[in-house]
């Protein structure tokens, strides 16, 4: 007997998770990266010791994006280890993928405009 597409094995479940954790993670270690990108820049680019706002914006979303996905990880890790979910640890995940994803991106847009206002 075939299986409806939109049901979900455990099996397949797993491997989602798995994958979802792998993006958390890349996305940690993208971000502690980026800190240092920005900091370098700020160091190339600006002659005074003075540190720009939309670079000091940039740093805050990149820790924002680094402390959402180890929330998230740590739910998937949390929900992996018990036996059936709970409400707290499915919002625990959601919400802290959605803030390392959004933080990530808001943060990258955030150096771009810092530095096109130095070099534009």
């Amino acid at each position: 007997m075939r299986r409806a597409v939109n049901q979900t094995s455990p099996e397949n479940l797993d491997a989602v998770f798995k994958q979802l954790f792998d993006l958390l993670k890349h996305l940690t270690t993208l971000s502690s990266g980026a800190i240092l990108l920005a900091v370098t820049v700020w160091e190339k680019l600006y002659d005074s010791p003075e540190f720009p706002a939309s670079l000091f914006g940039a740093l805050g979303l990149f820790f924002l994006s680094i402390v959402g996905s180890i929330t998230s990880m740590f739910g998937l890790a949390l929900g992996a280890s018990t036996i059936g979910e709970t409400r707290l640890n499915k919002f625990t995940v959601i919400f802290g993928a959605f803030l390392g994803i959004v933080g990530f991106i808001f943060a990258l847009l955030f150096v771009v405009v810092s530095v096109l206002q130095r070099t534009g």
